[in-house]
């Protein structure tokens, strides 16, 4: 099988098993309905202060917490990629450097080794 060929059949695998995650969501608040309805209420109790915080539906609160680690591992993964986008500029920086020295020590070898004497040329 070709590359693109491969890539193709594993994009709608891709496809097909987060279609299958969805439907079993789906299925799971459907069946649990009445308990993902239930509204709870978070209590913070200090030594100088007590709050009760308004009673939201436990669907809600999972979606919230759900959200808040989507958008922390996305800026996670926005610094990871800053950080490697500057070590490839690094690491292309130096290949070039050792391109340029390769291709000097190159032309000061040829001109050292008496080729192309007598007629002004480099091989």
């Amino acid at each position: 099988m070709s590359g693109h060929k491969k890539t193709f059949i594993l994009h709608y695998i891709k496809i097909f098993i987060l279609a299958l995650l969805a439907l079993a969501a789906i299925v799971l608040a459907v069946q649990n309905q009445t308990f993902l309805a239930q509204e709870i209420s978070f209590k913070l109790n200090l030594y100088f202060w007590e709050g009760l915080s308004v009673p939201y539906p436990l669907y809600m609160i999972i979606l919230l917490v759900f959200l808040l680690g989507v958008l922390l591992t996305s800026l996670a993964g926005i610094g990871n990629r800053f950080y490697l986008r500057g070590q490839l500029k690094e690491a292309v920086r130096k290949n070039e450097e050792a391109e340029k020295e390769i291709l000097s020590l190159r032309g000061l070898s040829l001109r050292n080794s008496g080729h192309g004497e007598g007629r002004g040329e480099l091989i």
